[in-house]
C-alpha cells in the first residue's frame, strides 16, 4: 500500500503544529510558574517536563481533553439533531415576552429601592 506524498505532508505538518504548540504552552507555563509562584507562596521552581505534566493535569481537571470529570462533562449539549421541534421565531418571541415580564416584574419589587425610609 503506497501512501500518498501530499497525505504525509499534511500529517507531518499537523504532528509540527502539535509539537510546537505543546512547546509553547509548556515553556510559557513554565516561566509563568516561576516567575509568580516563588515569590508569592514560596513554591519550588518547575522545569520543562513539570510544566508539561501540570499542563494535562489542568486539562484533565477541567475536562478539556475530553477524558475525566470536569466542567465541561456537566455542559450541556445543544440539540441540533431536532431542528423541526419548534419554530425559531416562536422561542424568539416567547424570550422576549418572558424578558418583558421579568423587567416589569422586578420594577415592582424594587421600586422603593435606593429610598429613604421616613419612619
Amino acid at each position: 500500500m503506497k501512501i500518498d506524498n501530499s497525505a504525509l505532508d499534511k500529517l507531518a505538518k499537523i504532528l509540527f503544529f502539535i509539537v510546537l504548540r505543546f512547546l509553547i504552552a509548556g515553556t510559557t507555563i513554565m516561566f509563568l510558574w516561576n516567575w509568580l509562584l516563588p515569590g508569592l507562596v514560596n513554591a519550588a521552581p518547575v522545569n520543562f517536563l513539570q510544566s508539561l505534566g501540570l499542563m494535562i493535569l489542568g486539562r484533565l481537571l477541567t475536562g478539556s481533553l475530553g477524558i475525566g470529570i470536569g466542567l465541561s462533562t456537566f455542559r450541556k449539549k445543544k440539540d441540533t439533531d431536532n431542528k423541526d421541534f419548534f419554530d425559531d421565531s416562536d422561542a424568539i418571541d416567547e424570550d422576549v415576552n418572558h424578558k418583558s415580564d421579568l423587567r416589569d416584574d422586578l420594577r415592582k419589587r424594587c421600586k422603593s429601592f435606593g429610598q429613604k425610609n421616613n419612619v
